[in-house]
């Protein structure tokens, strides 16, 4: 993906690299979005969170959804052997249900060159669960606490 790309021209929304600077950002929208539903299944132990989250930071690449000059999300992914893996893909609240994570799915579609796309939800979020499935993301697995969805890329 490269450092910046416009999602829509017409909506103005582009996926900008998130530096270290960004770093507080993402950790401040991760709990607020996912504390809910960790707490539910494992309990929220914050040190385990926190050293999860750095993992993940490292291992990922991770950008800014801008729209016009306003951050209004984050997108962490791994470009694995078999699939573009989201690993994390979260709209701040008052953005969401806006056409922003619909356009997010359909400029990674555009850029995938594995054959699919995959990513994991929470049973608990029904919310994203429903999202995800009208974009064309199909269950392929559930797992303990998880659904494994993917969408094939043609």
């Amino acid at each position: 993906m490269p450092d910046l790309l416009y999602i829509n021209a017409n909506m103005n929304l582009r996926f900008e690299v998130a530096t270290v600077a960004h770093k507080k950002f993402f950790w401040e929208h991760y709990i607020t979005a996912m504390q809910p539903h960790i707490e539910k299944i494992w309990g929220w132990d914050l040190s385990w969170q926190q050293n999860d989250f750095d993992n993940r930071w490292s291992s990922c690449v991770n950008h800014l959804l801008v729209l016009d000059d306003t951050v209004v999300g984050y997108i962490q992914s791994q470009d694995l052997p078999d699939n573009q893996y989201i690993m994390m893909l979260i709209i701040v609240p008052e953005y969401r249900n806006k056409g922003i994570g619909q356009e997010v799915l359909s400029a990674l579609r555009s850029d995938c060159r594995k054959p699919y796309i995959r990513l994991r939800v929470f049973e608990s979020n029904t919310q994203a669960l429903k999202f995800y499935c009208a974009h064309g993301y199909e269950l392929v697995e559930r797992e303990a606490s998880f659904y494994l969805l993917q969408q094939a890329v043609s």
